[in-house]
């Protein structure tokens, strides 16, 4: 399996624009092999607020809990969010890529993609 590790947290907007993309490589990818783990670095404060944010956004991915940020700590020390790490089949970390902005998950998409073994769409009326 590729699994996609997302580090966020509830406070966090930019993780908030970038989990509708998770959820969408999850429907069009997760039956080619591949896992979304969420994981939430909300501390005892806000902790509480993930799983009723999770569920009223419809998200089905699977949600962890990281109060004490500490595996976010050993992927990532400066412990900036949104933080994504790609997991190829082999466990070796293929790509991570700190923060987001509108237009990050086409990479996210293709470097899954091609860790699946598929190749990029030709574009229309390409040479």
């Amino acid at each position: 399996k590729v699994v996609v590790m997302s580090f966020w947290a509830t406070w966090c907007g930019p993780c908030k624009e970038e989990m509708p993309h998770l959820q969408q490589l999850l429907n069009e990818k997760g039956a080619k092999g591949v896992t979304i783990f969420s994981v939430s670095t909300d501390d005892a404060r806000t902790a509480s607020q993930v799983k009723p944010y999770i569920k009223r956004m419809g998200y089905n991915f699977t949600v962890l809990l990281d109060r004490s940020s500490s595996v976010l700590t050993q992927y990532n020390p400066s412990k900036t969010l949104p933080f994504t790490v790609i997991i190829d089949q082999n466990q070796n970390i293929a790509k991570v890529h700190s923060g987001y902005n509108p237009g990050d998950e086409k990479e996210l998409f293709h470097v899954v993609a091609g860790l699946l073994g598929e190749t990029a769409p030709k574009a229309a009326g390409g040479h």
